[in-house]
């Protein structure tokens, strides 16, 4: 990963950091539970407002993955949804926060995926 990712989370707060790899990307099993917590999320089970209270990196995790590994559906998809950028937009969610975290989930499986086949566990580039 270059370091555009921690150029991004690096000024939101450098605790972030943590959850990279020593590739500089977003570590797996940080990719595993930012897609946890976001099938949780469409599905209904969670709230944004409890997200928050149980683990409020997710929002600038999530971020960070649309803006390291987002395809251009799923940047667009963000600027339309005010769920990962407010951070915090009560219940219920909109539309446009659902279509998000449908693009959201399904890349971040998409990414799970590739990552835990790719013989060494390496990390993928950003498709756009």
């Amino acid at each position: 990963m270059t370091d555009h990712l921690v150029a991004y989370l690096g000024p939101i707060d450098s605790r972030l950091l943590g959850y990279l790899d020593e590739s500089r990307d977003l570590s797996l099993p940080t990719v595993e539970h930012l897609y946890r917590y976001g099938v949780a999320l469409l599905q209904g089970h969670i709230l944004p407002e409890d997200v928050m209270e149980d683990w409020e990196d997710f929002f600038h995790l999530a971020g960070g993955f649309v803006f390291a590994h987002g395809s251009e559906r799923l940047s667009m998809s963000a600027r339309s949804s005010s769920v990962l950028w407010v951070g915090r937009t009560p219940a219920p969610l909109s539309d446009s926060d659902r279509t998000l975290l449908v693009d959201l989930v399904r890349e971040m499986g998409e990414l799970l995926a590739r990552r835990t086949s790719a013989a060494g566990g390496g990390s993928e580039r950003r498709s756009a």
